[in-house]
């Protein structure tokens, strides 16, 4: 079960990752074609997970826009990116323009620390910082909404269980994050082919970003009814 339209999005676009691990593992006796499906699937996991990312965040910001809240209500780092983002056109060396436009964003981010104010919108930046991928830009794109360490909030559970109570153990998944990463940007930025990883690897890799996707979604509705019940 997910909440947001962007998870069941991302379940869906998924199917793309899963076809080419299919073909990847009908072709290990061929293996330039094994490993063309391989980095195929790579990269387009990566591009998957943050568009899903963008979209998600985009659609938590919407609904709670929808709920026409207080600003007091919302997160303190949320409002500093937003009245950030906001600015960030109107300050420079050039002298100050009184446009509309100008003038509409000074009094947009005026209002967000106008603590009783009711919102029906927010101006918050949905898209990755352009060359930036990893675990950390990863953390610091939702700490522009006030969610803080995203991969240690939603923890994927392991095959492992702990000795003490028998139950499987959760990892934080920023290692998979920045492994994935690495070699992605190998095979974009050198051509490289990652001879050591199989298909099989890069299936563990998809099912724990999917996991962590749907835990993403679970954590954005708690944290969604926790602001509108705050």
């Amino acid at each position: 079960m997910s909440f947001f339209d962007a998870t069941k999005e991302f379940d869906a676009a998924i199917g793309e990752i899963d076809y080419l691990l299919t073909q990847a593992e009908l072709s290990q006796s061929i293996p330039i074609v094994l490993e063309i499906y391989i980095k195929a699937s790579i990269v387009l996991l990566t591009a998957k997970i943050e568009s899903f990312s963008e979209n998600i965040l985009e659609e938590f910001v919407d609904k709670l826009a929808e709920k026409k809240l207080k600003y007091k209500k919302l997160p303190k780092q949320l409002k500093i990116h937003s009245t950030s983002f906001l600015l960030k056109d109107l300050i420079g060396s050039k002298p100050f323009s009184a446009k509309s436009n100008a003038i509409s964003k000074l009094v947009e981010a005026a209002s967000l620390w106008n603590d009783d104010e009711v919102f029906s919108a927010l101006s918050v930046n949905y898209k990755f910082d352009y060359g930036k991928h990893g675990s950390s830009e990863f953390k610091n794109f939702f700490n522009r909404v006030g969610i803080e360490n995203i991969c240690d909030k939603c923890r994927i559970l392991t095959d492992n269980e702990s000795m003490l109570t028998g139950l499987p153990q959760k990892k934080d998944i920023s290692g998979d994050i920045d492994s994935l990463t690495n070699i992605r940007n190998n095979i974009i930025h050198t051509d490289a082919t990652p001879s050591s990883i199989t298909y099989q690897q890069v299936r563990g890799y998809r099912e724990n970003l999917w996991e962590f996707c749907y835990l993403i979604d679970l954590h954005l509705q708690i944290e969604l009814e926790r602001l509108t019940n705050s």
